[in-house]
């Protein structure tokens, strides 16, 4: 029952853990296991932003005419 805090908030005394380098590490290995979604997401995004400028460019377009 004396460590029961440490249970519950999952601490170690016995090693050193940089919380950055945990959070980078679950960061990069959640893209590794979801590389079909990460793709799909950079995709879309370019494809949006792609598609921001051939609106853009049709606009002055009009404009012109």
């Amino acid at each position: 029952m004396e460590y029961a805090k440490d249970i519950i908030y999952n601490l170690k005394y016995d090693r050193l853990v940089s919380k950055n380098k945990s959070r980078t590490g679950k960061l990069i290995k959640t893209i590794k296991e979801n590389k079909l979604i990460i793709l799909s997401i950079i995709l879309l995004i370019g494809l949006i932003a792609f598609d921001y400028v051939l609106i853009k460019n049709f606009i002055k377009l009009l404009m012109i005419l």
